[in-house]
């Protein structure tokens, strides 16, 4: 989603000209529709719709990421003015060839950079992440986007912890949409740097490799930087994670 200072009209032939643009994609003009709310651009194997709504982000759902977000301090003093925002969605059609889940989300980061640039937006709410994202840095990250350079940041919240012994904690929000596991580390005595650091590589590697971690394995950036990996349930997801301990 992209919020709004108020409600925008999309401008379809700026939208697709901005849209190509940025993804160097081609687009059939001819088979663009649009109503007064939304925007259909067939595209990638399905259809791709820039829904205007007539109503802010519900404040329920903005509050929590906009605390967590240390990336973006302003974050709630941005949006929570806002009074409309753009529903971006990207439909696959049976029959076509299908784009990876890596891919959609490079697709959709696509399509709501386009969306800040033509219409003004305030910033993104990454729904799979429950993240937000300051509008520039996010469309100056899109533009360099690719199945080689990718930015984590973009989709996966990325949190930390503190626990009572005075070990960090570590989880992530956003794999699952990616089809791959949530990660955990429910107790380390590394710096939030240094797992960040580490998390953040073998986030990469999973995003461009695609393979599954055995349970048990041990991985790291160097032979003395080791963590072992597991499969369990999780303390802040219903569905299960990879736990990560310290070797």
């Amino acid at each position: 989603m992209v919020a709004l200072a108020h409600p925008v009209a999309v401008p379809a032939e700026l939208f697709v000209a901005e849209f190509q643009r940025i993804s160097g994609a081609a687009v059939d003009s001819n088979a663009v529709q649009q109503n007064d709310q939304t925007l259909v651009i067939p595209i990638a194997g399905g259809v791709a719709a820039v829904s205007l709504m007539d109503a802010p982000i519900p404040w329920g759902e903005l509050a929590g990421p906009c605390a967590a977000a240390w990336w973006w301090p302003e974050a709630q003093q941005r949006l929570r003015p806002h009074l409309a925002h753009l529903l971006i969605a990207h439909v696959p059609q049976p029959g076509l060839p299908q784009k990876t889940p890596l891919e959609r989300h490079i697709l959709l980061s696509q399509l709501a950079a386009t969306a800040i640039t033509v219409c003004g937006g305030l910033g993104v709410y990454w729904c799979g992440g429950t993240l937000v994202y300051p509008p520039d840095e996010f469309c100056q990250k899109v533009r360099s986007l690719s199945d080689e350079a990718l930015f984590p940041e973009l989709w996966i919240d990325m949190r930390f912890a503190g626990n009572a012994d005075g070990s960090v904690q570590f989880f992530t929000t956003g794999l699952a949409a990616l089809e791959l596991p949530e990660l955990e580390i429910r107790s380390t005595r590394r710096t939030p740097r240094d797992v960040l650091d580490f998390c953040y590589g073998l986030i990469l590697y999973m995003l461009t490799e695609g393979t599954q971690i055995a349970a048990g394995d041990t991985i790291g950036r160097t032979e003395s930087e080791r963590m072992t990996v597991a499969y369990g349930p999780s303390q802040h997801h219903a569905a299960g994670v990879m736990l990560l301990s310290d070797a």
